[in-house]
C-alpha cells in the first residue's frame, strides 16, 4: 500500500489519509472480486487479459 497505492493517490491529488484508506478498501474489494470470479471460472481467461481489466478499473482518468 505504501509503495504503490498511496503514491498513486497522492499524484492524483488525493492527500487525505482517511480518504486514501477508504479508497484502498474500495479498490482492493474490486480487485479481489475480479480475481475470485476468474478463479471460479477455472482461470479460463488469460491472466494478462484479467490484469488489463484490473488496470482499466483502477486507472485514474486523465
Amino acid at each position: 500500500m505504501n509503495k504503490v497505492f498511496n503514491p498513486i493517490c497522492r499524484r492524483n491529488g488525493v492527500l487525505d489519509d482517511s480518504v486514501i484508506h477508504y479508497m484502498s478498501k474500495y479498490f482492493l474489494a474490486g480487485i479481489t472480486a475480479i480475481v475470485a470470479d476468474w478463479v471460479k471460472n477455472d482461470c479460463k481467461d488469460n491472466v494478462l487479459f484479467v490484469a488489463e481489466v484490473i488496470i482499466l478499473c483502477v486507472r485514474q482518468k486523465e
